[in-house]
Formats: C-alpha cells, structure tokens, sequence
C-alpha cells in the first residue's frame, strides 16, 4: 500500500479503523445530510455511470467503475438503487450485464460494512469487487485496473483526507494510470469525478480567518445500533482545530448497553482534512496530464461542494 496521510497522523485514534464507528457513520451522515438530500446524490451518481450503459454495446469487455474511499458503499447502493429503478420503468439498459463495480477503501472496517449492506442486494448482473488499499496506490496495487477504467467517483470530499505531502498528486497519477484511453471504437471519454468539500465554509465567517483555531460544533448525538440492537452509541461534539492548511476533527465515541448503562468502549477518534487551494489544484492537474471538462456547484449542510469531471488531457 501507498502514502496513507490518516493512518500516519492519527494512528489508531483515527475513526475509520473502528468497526463501532462504520456503522455510526451511516446514521450520522444521514442526520447531517438528510434522506433528501441522499436521494439528490443518488441521481447523480446514476446520471454518471448512464451514458455509459448506452453506449459502447459493442465492445465486449467490462464496463468498470471505481468508487475511491468507498466507505460503507453509499455511492454504490445509490447506483444500484438507480438500476434497479430504470429496471422496473423503463427499457433495459444496453450495458448492464457487463457492469464491474470495484469499491476500495483504505480501512478494512468500512468495507465490511460496505460488504454486510451490498452483497445480499446485487443484481445477477453485476460484478462488485471489494479492495483494502490507499488512493495513492490503487492501480499500482491492483494492475488488472491499468488502462482500463471507464468511471471513477471520488465522492463526499473525501480527497481532502489525502493529507500527506505528495499525496493527492499520487492519487491523480494513479487516475492517469487506471483511465481507460480512448479510441474510436469508444463513444464516450473515461471520466474521474472528484468531489470538492469545503468543509471550513460550515465555519463562522470570523473564525475562517483565525490561525490555529479551536472551536467545539455539532451537537451530541445518541442513536441505538442496529447491528447490536442492545447497545447505544453516543457521540460528543466535535472539536475542530485549525493548524495551518489542515483541519483536524476530534470527539469522543462511546458504546453503552443500554440495560446496564455499562460502557463497553469509549475511545478518542479523529481525522483530518487539508484545506482547497485551487492554484495547487489546478497545477497538479495540469502535471499529472488532466483537465477539467465539467464543474459542477452543489450546497450541502457539510458545506459547499464542486464536482469535477476530469478528463485525460491525450
């Protein structure tokens, strides 16, 4: 495996290596998000992967798609949502029975969520393949994707957790590497969709400008599990500081038998996220041999947030 920025930084304090925390996260994004919103996100996703299921029909090896930082497999379930929906109201698409889906991620813990979520709800006709390794090494780990990825979908900001020095250079170059080239037989160009998270626009506008700030923000939560339905987990709000270009999140997550009030963990979870810097974007593109075909502007409650569909630059 790759530079891994949050494993460094945070070692085992950094939330995603909990297996308590996967299944809380889905509950806390669909909190912070809201069902309406996750829907919207849904078309999307679809709306991505479409012109693909309608072209192409005559090329015969798979349509494959990536979706980096996968985590528990939201953008996953939402395409499938999709399919199975056009399934049911519309024509078939051309290119479904090829469709190979590959969800990496760097923690372990996420994709076997992902995995207890997915594999019963598959359609007969897609492939999902599941892969523990860094963005900045994807292809290099797995070289069957070398030239021969037609969709990849960063989602959720998460690029801003590449905060190794280096590190979202490397991942754009494995981009570069795993993008399917295009020839004539191709009516549509290999995209990279990486969505843009300012996360520090959720801050007060007076506090944007304040070196090394600290502040606490996001209210306790409580939420019954599902997986164990005879614990609760309760969740402190998250402090941010701000330390240079990075902002590093921390709070506390307990686990509690809720007939005992008994804690059975309660650990200190964190993570960070480095800040946008469009002229360093815009470079690395540029070096890596990408280029912007598509911004898309979108506003969430995490903050505002730009898709950009990236294509190769040859």
């Amino acid at each position: 495996m790759g530079i891994d920025g949050q494993q460094t930084t945070h070692g085992q304090s950094y939330a995603y290596t909990s297996p308590y925390w996967a299944e809380f996260y889905d509950m806390w994004v669909e909190d912070i998000v809201g069902p309406t919103a996750l829907a919207k996100d849904d078309d999307f996703f679809f709306s991505l992967l479409s012109p693909f299921l309608s072209s192409n029909s005559s090329i015969q090896e798979p349509l494959r798609v990536v979706d980096m930082a996968t985590g528990t497999g939201r953008v996953i379930r939402g395409i499938l949502r999709k399919m199975e929906s056009h399934a049911q109201t519309k024509k078939p698409l051309e290119n479904q029975d090829r469709i190979e889906i590959w969800g990496i991620d760097h923690s372990q813990a996420m994709i076997e969520r992902a995995k207890s979520l997915l594999e019963m709800k598959l359609q007969p006709s897609t492939t999902l393949i599941w892969r523990n390794t860094t963005a900045a090494s994807f292809v290099d780990d797995n070289p069957e994707l070398q030239n021969t990825v037609d969709l990849i979908i960063f989602a959720a900001g998460s690029i801003g957790h590449l905060t190794a020095p280096g590190e979202k250079k490397r991942y754009l170059q494995q981009v570069v590497k795993a993008l399917r080239k295009t020839d004539h037989s191709r009516t549509r160009h290999p995209v990279a969709a990486i969505s843009i998270l300012k996360e520090e626009d959720s801050l007060d506008s007076k506090e944007q400008d304040i070196p090394n700030l600290q502040v606490s923000h996001a209210t306790e939560m409580r939420k019954i599990s599902q997986r164990w339905p005879h614990l609760e987990y309760h969740k402190s709000p998250i402090t941010t500081l701000r330390n240079e270009d990075r902002l590093i999140d921390s709070f506390k997550l307990s686990v509690i038998e809720t007939a005992t009030g008994k804690i059975i963990s309660q650990e200190m979870y964190s993570w960070s996220l480095k800040s946008f810097n469009e002229d360093e974007w815009d470079r690395e593109l540029g070096d890596c041999g990408l280029r912007i075909g598509h911004k898309i502007q979108t506003k969430s409650n995490m903050g505002s947030e730009t898709w950009y569909l990236l294509y190769l630059t040859k």
